[in-house]
């Protein structure tokens, strides 16, 4: 999971991901585990799931009711999480934002998350930390919705150099962004866009 960062693709933070991982082994735990599925050695008839008591209602009945059993309104432990991040200069972030007016460069979206405020990314075309060890630079950086910044750091989408501009590559089909031309208010390095696109070749 923090290898992969799955957390990402659900929006939550990793510290929130894995307190509702332990959550999920306790769920499971409590459903039986493998057990669950009946004795794996009696081939005589096809194994059918053993449901948890919780679960043993009509279908149209099941919702997520049964992960509430408990009413009452308990205040949610914290846990202290230690984890090592990369050393960043935020200013650097804060103001190619600022250039962009938390404006994705790939889409156009700017996210309004209160009145007159505005959310944006800056990602690192070539990764901090490794097995990159790209640099903190604004010639690193582009400015992103969090939608595409997350696709970006998977290789969904990248960037090729076309004459003196740089145009979206999509691998997913028919995505309108796919050969989008992307205008730019500051200098981007090739050599880290190079390295990106070849990555993920």
């Amino acid at each position: 999971m923090d290898e992969e960062e799955l957390y990402k693709l659900i929006g939550v933070d990793r510290a929130f991901a894995r307190a509702r991982a332990l959550d999920l082994v306790d769920v499971y735990k409590n459903a039986g585990y493998i057990d669950r599925f009946g004795d794996p050695a009696d081939k005589s008839r096809p194994q059918q799931a053993v449901r948890p008591k919780s679960l043993q209602t009509a279908p149209r009945e099941i919702g997520l009711e049964w992960l509430d059993q408990d009413e009452s309104d308990i205040i949610v432990e914290r846990r202290f999480v230690e984890r090592r991040e990369q050393k960043r200069d935020r200013r650097k972030a804060v103001a190619l934002k600022s250039r962009y007016d938390n404006t994705c460069q790939f889409c156009g979206t700017k996210l309004e998350i209160e009145d007159n405020r505005h959310y944006s990314e800056a990602a690192h075309i070539k990764g901090l930390g490794e097995p990159h060890n790209g640099p903190d630079r604004i010639g690193n950086m582009l400015v992103l919705c969090p939608n595409h910044h997350l696709q970006f750091d998977r290789g969904i989408l990248r960037l090729r150099k076309i004459g003196s501009t740089f145009e979206i590559r999509s691998k997913t089909a028919g995505d309108p962004l796919n050969g989008k031309r992307i205008t730019l208010r500051h200098k981007l390095k090739n050599k880290y866009v190079r390295h990106h696109y070849d990555w993920f070749k």
